[in-house]
């Protein structure tokens, strides 16, 4: 049979085109659906996302003694929210001016860079406010200097690793903006325990 003998049937035709009819204004009266739809599955919610905070504060030693003096860095985090529970990792880059002199060793220690990588974890309360707690690695550099004479055997720097503790409460000031504050308490092995309170200024992408 040649193909051009063939007659489509016209009922078949027009049922087809009903069909086809139908599903086009289907996927046209679901489009405006679909479009809002998306914002908001992409926006993130409050304290969740990647963020980078500015930090300054003051730290000391035992007792409110030793080695204090002011630190000052940055912070690079990323947290995931599960209804009112944020958890997330967090990576610090910071400074520091303290320094420690002992005279029966004709030593004076002055700290150097110090490293962080943790977790944390919180509760946020009411619509703004976010109350954690923080724990992870920490690795801090000294420098040495000497008092004469200086001892036969001394070595100009060194690093220690360690962990640290915190606490914390972050505010959003908008949006994006957010500000916080923390205590931080960081052990380095035989070097001394060191105390800190911090505040930052940061952004949330």
């Amino acid at each position: 049979m040649a193909l051009g003998s063939c007659q489509w049937p016209p009922g078949a035709f027009l049922t087809s085109r009903r069909i086809e009819l139908r599903k086009a204004i289907t996927a046209v009266g679901l489009l405006p659906l679909v479009m809002s739809a998306v914002p908001a599955f992409a926006q993130s919610e409050p304290f969740e996302g990647v963020s980078v905070t500015a930090i300054g504060g003051y730290e000391s030693g035992p007792g409110g003694g030793g080695d204090k003096g002011a630190i000052f860095g940055g912070q690079i985090g990323y947290d995931l929210r599960s209804s009112d529970i944020v958890y997330g990792a967090e990576v610090e880059l910071s400074g520091s001016t303290a320094d420690l002199c002992i005279a029966s060793v004709r030593t004076c220690i002055s700290t150097g860079r110090d490293i962080y990588a943790g977790a944390r974890v919180g509760v946020v309360t009411g619509d703004s406010m976010l109350i954690y707690a923080k724990g992870g690695y920490t690795n801090r550099s000294y420098n040495f200097s000497y008092t004469s004479p200086r001892p036969p055997v001394a070595p100009e720097s060194a690093t220690k690793d360690g962990w640290r503790l915190g606490l914390g409460v972050e505010y959003l000031l908008s949006e994006n903006l957010h500000l916080k504050a923390e205590y931080r308490y960081s052990e380095y092995g035989d070097a001394p325990q060191q105390h800190q309170g911090v505040v930052g200024l940061g952004f949330r992408f």
